[in-house]
């Protein structure tokens, strides 16, 4: 479920409109290819990228890499040496990690108005590569990348472009699993960067942390 859409048939859910956002229903109903094959990624992934260019506002696209493990240190108690431990990273750490990053994002960019009135940026995000024994739903041609985050984020009005930027990589790498390695870069078309971002699989496509302000479609 996006944060305001009914994925069942693509209507807004949660402001009483329920027609304000075109229903898919069919055009998804009559897509023929499995999922799983060639075929099937790329009417798929296209079908996605037409649905995130009408309704959703982005502008800019980052890549944004995951840490492979975290390593902590117990504490020293009671005269027990000190242990050294490995955590691995998981999908759902992953998405809990993208989370934790666009609340930070969210705030520096609309203070309080996000914390009091829930005013927010529109994302779109997918999660691509990691291990297999690592993600639940990993296509198999990602086994061998490190895991990492698509996102397409809006920009605000009142941040430009370059401070915007210094905000996401100030942001990803205070995260627990943020790794310094990233690309960002403005989006030249959406439905591009959204079929990209599904290339793989609809699998990746991390709806926990897809948003978009459905409202203006409203009024």
């Amino acid at each position: 479920m996006i944060k305001g859409i009914d994925m069942n048939n693509f209507k807004s859910a949660g402001n009483g409109k329920s027609k304000c956002v075109p229903n898919y229903t069919q055009s998804f109903s009559c897509l023929t290819p499995l999922p799983s094959t060639n075929s099937g990624r790329k009417v798929y992934s296209s079908s996605w990228g037409d649905f995130v260019a009408e309704n959703v506002e982005v502008d800019v696209r980052c890549d944004l890499t995951l840490r492979k493990c975290i390593e902590t240190t117990s504490s020293n108690v009671c005269g027990v040496p000190e242990k050294r431990y490995k955590t691995y990273i998981t999908e759902d750490s992953a998405y809990k990690n993208i989370e934790q990053f666009c609340d930070r994002l969210n705030y520096a960019s609309y203070k309080q108005s996000y914390k009091r009135y829930g005013k927010r940026l529109d994302v779109v995000s997918a999660v691509e590569g990691g291990d297999m024994n690592l993600r639940e739903n990993a296509f198999i041609g990602d086994k061998n990348k490190r895991m990492h985050a698509h996102l397409l984020l809006q920009r605000p009005k009142h941040i430009d472009y370059e401070t915007f930027k210094t905000l996401i990589e100030h942001y990803w790498i205070t995260t627990p699993w943020g790794y310094i390695k990233m690309q960002i870069e403005e989006i030249r078309t959406i439905k591009g960067s959204a079929k990209y971002n599904a290339k793989s699989t609809l699998d990746g496509i991390d709806l926990a942390n897809t948003y978009y302000n459905d409202s203006v479609l409203c009024n």
